[in-house]
């Protein structure tokens, strides 16, 4: 009975033997796949936060741009509407001028007709009795 026990035992210990080296083959072969999958994916990884990092400076780069170009923006067109409402105050200055000269030009010869055609009174002048004369 000794026997029988060490003949399966040692039976035992083999069949033990064959299924770990059987399974074992497999299991790190496919382990092996996935470690080098993993290390692939991992260089990808990093590939890719390195372009990111890139990106968001390039990003940020061209935002300052930008912030820059809407100032100076901002300050052309405020000097160009300073620059606009000095003409347009010269512009109706110079017309102002203009338009008050016409406008003593304009009294001065309303002046001189009522005096032509008014004397002054206590004058008797030709004119009235001529227009009386002429009906």
């Amino acid at each position: 009975m000794a026997e029988l026990r060490l003949k399966f035992a040692a039976e035992m210990e083999e069949l033990k033997r064959q299924t770990e080296k059987e399974s074992a083959c497999d299991h790190e072969q496919i382990i092996e796949n996935l470690n080098v999958n993993v290390t692939f994916l991992e260089g990808d990884n990093a590939a890719l936060r390195l372009e990111n990092e890139d990106l968001k400076t390039r990003v940020d780069t061209l935002m300052t741009e930008l912030s820059v170009k809407e100032a100076k923006w901002c300050n052309v067109e405020e000097q160009m509407n300073t620059k606009l409402k000095q003409r347009w105050k010269e512009m109706y200055e110079e017309w102002m001028k203009v338009t008050e000269k016409k406008i003593e030009e304009l009294q001065a010869a309303n002046g001189m007709l009522r005096r032509m055609v008014r004397p002054p009174p206590g004058h008797d002048g030709p004119s009235s009795s001529g227009a009386n004369s002429a009906t």
